[in-house]
């Protein structure tokens, strides 16, 4: 399942996957997990913006 994930995630092949330390291992997914959260909060917040700002000019 390893492989799968890192595959689908960054292409690596099993023999890169296989080069990773067991520091590196432990710390990659969760750092990459908390930086999707932080991507898709600013999207979000984005599109909340974007649409305070068209209802705000649909009653001008």
């Amino acid at each position: 399942m390893t492989y799968v994930v890192y595959a689908e995630r960054w292409g690596w092949t099993p023999e890169q996957v296989d080069r990773l330390t067991l520091d590196q291992e432990d710390w990659l997914m969760p750092i990459a997990l908390a930086l999707d959260g932080e991507r898709e909060y600013r999207e979000k917040k984005a599109a909340e913006a974007a649409e305070r700002k068209a209802k705000s000019k649909n009653r001008s």
